[in-house]
């Protein structure tokens, strides 16, 4: 039970660093039977994000490192609401699906006029593919080599969103097959040698066959000859780097 007392003398007048929580540890396990003053616990706990890096130094990352002050001033005003309540949130909602239009349309996804909206549905994150035949999937979107598509999804991360494409795309490829009365057993996956380690990640946890386009001295991408020389009838889906 956490005890709200009236503040000590340290606690009320003197510097974070003259406080007596200053020579404390911070709580790691429980919580603590009595409270922290708001401005000392927020230098406390900024303190300890010091010791991460830049994110304007990470060259390695692929998520944004800096946006202008009115977006991050849009997101901070939008951190209270439950985004999943579309009721409550239409205008949010709204917002979220002429994003999904706009990745669709850049994907080539069909719809039936330009005034009409690409189909997709749900949260945040990055466009999930939900293909027919063998399709071209990126951590974005997609756009499909087949003859239809069923829409898209929306996924918390690009690592989710891989994992779903990939077992969604190996389900299509399973039950056309299946329905041709063809071996279902043996899906493959034709990707360039560099894509983020959740491909090959998905690829061994539901079981398809991993085939690569390797980087050359003068090429880092996938070579599209060679990618298409890796395919055959038991090929569910490619996906290259397209940067």
């Amino acid at each position: 039970k956490i005890q709200f007392n009236d503040p000590a003398e340290d606690e009320a007048v003197a510097s974070v660093y003259g406080s007596r929580f200053a020579a404390q540890d911070l709580p790691q396990h429980e919580m603590p039977e009595r409270e922290m003053p708001k401005e000392i616990a927020y230098r406390m706990i900024r303190d300890d994000l010091s010791l991460d890096g830049s994110p304007m130094l990470n060259l390695a990352s692929f998520v944004t490192t800096y946006m202008e002050d009115e977006v991050e001033r849009l997101m901070a005003e939008a951190l209270p609401k439950n985004f999943i309540d579309y009721e409550e949130y239409p205008q949010t909602a709204e917002i979220q699906n002429r994003c999904v239009s706009m990745i669709a349309r850049m994907f080539n996804a069909p719809t039936q006029s330009e005034h009409v909206s690409a189909m997709g549905t749900s949260a945040v994150g990055d466009l999930v593919a939900r293909a027919s035949d063998t399709s071209i999937v990126t951590q974005t979107g997609y756009r499909s080599s087949g003859r239809d598509i069923d829409g898209a999804d929306i996924s918390l991360g690009s690592s989710e969103a891989i994992m779903l494409g990939v077992l969604s795309m190996k389900r299509r490829w399973q039950n056309k097959r299946k329905a041709e009365g063809k071996d279902s057993s043996k899906p493959n996956i034709i990707m360039n040698a560099t894509v983020q380690v959740c491909w090959e990640k998905a690829a061994r946890y539901f079981e398809v066959e991993e085939r690569y386009s390797y980087c050359t001295e003068d090429r880092y991408v996938i070579d599209p000859e060679e990618a298409v020389n890796l395919v055959d009838e038991n090929t569910s889906a490619s996906a290259p780097l397209l940067e």
